[in-house]
């Protein structure tokens, strides 16, 4: 049996808040604070929790064949603020969608990680609901 590896983990809900989109501004790169210069929202607390944390898994639905957009402007934010704050964490990616274009959500999501140095999780597939021809849940 394996030991209990993971002792502790957050949620942090990005898909039902107001996130401004990154300006780039450069401060974030100037101060090189892992802090973001807009400050009218919870991104810079959450940024300080993912500097924290040893791994980081983004999950979001597929919309339009990609990520949340919230999420976009979160990661946008959270990666370019956090500078080099990232590099050899582990990061995964969960993505739920209807149909198809699942794998450009994931590696729209991989993309904030690698950019990042940070270590990809393999992925897999896993269907296990009956579906209609529309692929709904049946």
């Amino acid at each position: 049996m394996l030991p209990n590896l993971v002792k502790e983990t957050e949620i942090i809900n990005v898909g039902n808040k107001v996130i401004s989109g990154c300006t780039t501004c450069q401060e974030c790169q100037k101060n090189k604070d892992g802090r973001c210069s807009i400050k009218n929202d919870f991104v810079n607390d959450a940024i300080q929790k993912m500097i924290e944390a040893d791994g980081i898994i983004i999950a979001s639905p597929v919309f339009f064949g990609g990520i949340n957009g919230t999420l976009k402007s979160f990661l946008d934010r959270a990666f370019y603020a956090s500078y080099d704050k990232f590099k050899g964490k582990v990061g995964a990616s969960i993505v739920s969608q209807r149909r198809f274009l699942v794998m450009q959500a994931i590696e729209q999501i991989n993309t904030f990680y690698t950019i990042s140095n940070m270590l990809c999780a393999g992925y897999g597939f896993l269907d296990t609901s009956i579906r209609d021809h529309m692929g709904m849940k049946i």
